[in-house]
């Protein structure tokens, strides 16, 4: 039985075609066929049901693919984990975040990051939730950082999907972010209704939007009196007392970055935000995306007010 046999079944399996399959591996037709024959003489079963125009697993077909996905991902892992530090040299890691994170808690992560493997390139995309589960899947060396609501997971099966896996850093509040000379820094908790007073930055994503006109629904429009992408406006709107910014894992940045209050919007759980980050399943986790992940869950996110 070799490697390249398992690879070939998982991906008949995965596609239902010979053809595509082939097509896929830049072999032939025939050789494909020959290789999977050869594999069902050794084992002595069938793998497939042969039908005209029509590919499917046989019951051991099934039971060997399920086999095989996991000794494919252990057999990735230990190449991975048995090459030298100096294959490093020319490793690309992708990274899809969504723009507040790519902003934020990104940055600090990169700069540990880059002490530890300077000769590690990083390919860095930002992008909204839902383009991030879409481009997640397939890509080699590669992970999604987000934050999403809970029925946003829900929306899109993250929690049950099969080809990636989410994974939970923390879960946050809703804070209001304001200069300490408007009279919001000098309160413990504060409502919507009390909010919707204030003129409100926004930072301009299609997330982040639909997160504040949920946010206020129930208490009429908001004055959106700075809509931009440029984060550094962002803050200096913030810390200038022209507009009140409203954000959950940006707290901790809020307060090393200017004098700024972040106070708690009174929401309940319903609008807290999960953190967390997202890895295709299908995909083996190098030794440097693992050190990569490891630093990204050591940051002190979560709540914080004063």
């Amino acid at each position: 039985m070799r490697i390249e046999h398992l690879k070939y079944l998982v991906h008949i399996a995965e596609t239902g075609s010979i053809t595509k399959s082939a097509e896929f591996f830049h072999i032939s037709q025939q050789g494909l066929s020959q290789a999977i024959k050869r594999l069902e003489r050794q084992l002595g079963v069938p793998l497939l049901n042969r039908q005209v125009n029509k590919i499917s697993l046989s019951e051991e077909g099934k039971k060997l693919t399920a086999k095989a996905k996991d000794i494919l991902l252990i057999y990735e892992e230990l190449l991975m984990e048995l090459q030298p530090s100096i294959k490093a040299h020319g490793q690309e890691l992708n990274i899809i975040a969504t723009p507040l994170l790519s902003k934020t808690i990104l940055q600090r992560v990169l700069f540990a990051f880059f002490k530890k493997y300077p000769q590690i390139n990083m390919n860095i995309v930002e992008q909204q939730p839902h383009k991030i589960i879409d481009q997640i899947i397939g890509l080699k060396n590669a992970v999604g950082i987000l934050s999403a609501r809970k029925n946003f997971l829900n929306k899109y099966a993250v929690l049950n999907r099969r080809d990636i896996t989410f994974n939970k850093i923390t879960e946050c509040g809703v804070f209001a972010c304001a200069a300490k000379t408007l009279p919001i820094a000098n309160k413990s908790a504060i409502t919507t209704g009390e909010l919707i007073k204030y003129p409100i930055v926004v930072y301009n994503s299609e997330h982040h939007i639909q997160m504040l006109q949920e946010l206020f629904q129930n208490d009429g429009k908001p004055n959106f009196k700075v809509v931009t992408t440029d984060w550094d406006f962002y803050q200096k709107t913030v810390a200038s007392g022209i507009a009140v910014g409203v954000s959950t894992y940006l707290a901790k940045d809020f307060q090393k970055n200017g004098p700024f209050v972040n106070v708690p919007i009174e929401t309940g759980n319903e609008f807290n935000l999960l953190v967390g980050y997202i890895t295709p399943s299908k995909q083996p986790i190098n030794p440097f995306l693992n050190d990569f992940i490891k630093i990204l869950k050591k940051l002190p996110l979560g709540n914080s007010s004063r």
